[in-house]
């Protein structure tokens, strides 16, 4: 039970970046500004796609901080695939149980240094914290019926670092829980 409530501890870090939000006030408002995402130019890249990827982007942010765990599964494709959640179902249980905690309404994403980089039809989005190291990277792939959805998540070992997040914030999660 303890490995599961650490996974989830380390996906709302990685999602939220809420902790390191949380220790400075002022700086919330300078993480809410205007979208702005870089690009890695390919081949096959179009300005439609990277137009599409931002409004995924966006609508993701809205619905989070709406708690509209609908809303967030909607952007989500049904092969969404993670250690922590698999398909649309898998999305719905994560996505209400951070919600449940109130994680959802304090989300505070610094996007704008995200990048996008794409491929025909797949993608990779990374976001990156206030030292520039990649903070939550998401898989997107074009669906011709709905267009661009996230499709999966590299493994946590590859995204966040435990001792990092540890160290500012304890295990008191996990040492609460069981």
């Amino acid at each position: 039970m303890n490995e599961k409530i650490l996974a989830i501890v380390v996906i709302l870090a990685a999602f939220l970046g809420v902790f390191a939000l949380m220790s400075n006030p002022d700086s919330v408002d300078s993480m809410q500004s205007e979208l702005s995402v870089s690009t890695v130019r390919s081949e096959t890249e179009s300005p439609e796609d990277v137009a599409a990827i931002r409004t995924l982007l966006t609508q993701f942010r809205t619905a989070a901080h709406a708690g509209d765990v609908d809303g967030i599964v909607t952007l989500f494709s049904d092969e969404f695939e993670t250690e922590d959640a698999s398909g649309k179902d898998g999305v719905r249980e994560l996505w209400t149980m951070i919600v449940d905690w109130g994680f959802g309404a304090k989300l505070k994403i610094d996007i704008d240094t995200a990048k996008i980089e794409i491929d025909g039809d797949e993608g990779a989005l990374t976001v990156f914290d206030q030292d520039g190291d990649p903070e939550l990277k998401f898989f997107v792939k074009k669906y011709h019926d709905s267009g661009w959805l996230i499709s999966g998540a590299p493994p946590e070992d590859t995204t966040v670092d435990y001792d990092v997040y540890l160290e500012p914030h304890g295990d008191e999660c996990v040492q609460h829980a069981g």
